[in-house]
């Protein structure tokens, strides 16, 4: 092999390697809040009331109310994280409730079930 072509390929592969450092591999979101009106305000509403654009009349099961404390007072944090985590089936919820695991990491998730016991339930 030439110089010229050993040369263009160390570039090539220090420019890929400079710009793998200069983009993360995946934006986190600023807050729950974010993550919520993204992943959850489709079915439970902005609000949290099960009124999203996607609770239609049509579902065998409407979203839950999550400003209902008395019924969420029933559900831990934990049992929160876990259902966004893995979907309502984990804890034999709704089988409409995806799992959101291999989307956000676990620091989000963690933050969004604190956002729904702390601001849509208030429990």
């Amino acid at each position: 092999m030439n110089k010229s072509f050993c040369l263009s390929i160390m570039v090539i592969s220090v420019a890929i390697w400079s710009f793998s450092l200069v983009i993360p591999e995946r934006v986190l979101a600023e807050d729950a809040l974010t993550n919520y009106n993204w992943y959850c305000a489709q079915c439970h509403g902005e609000g949290g009331k099960g009124d999203g654009p996607n609770a239609g009349k049509d579902l065998p099961v409407a979203p839950r109310n999550l400003t209902k404390k008395e019924e969420m007072v029933k559900f831990s944090e934990e049992m929160i994280f876990n259902t966004l985590t893995k979907g309502g089936p984990a804890n034999n919820l709704s089988t409409l409730m995806p799992p959101f695991g291999n989307i956000l990491p676990p620091d989000e998730l963690k933050a969004l079930a604190k956002l729904v016991r702390t601001e849509l339930c208030k429990c």
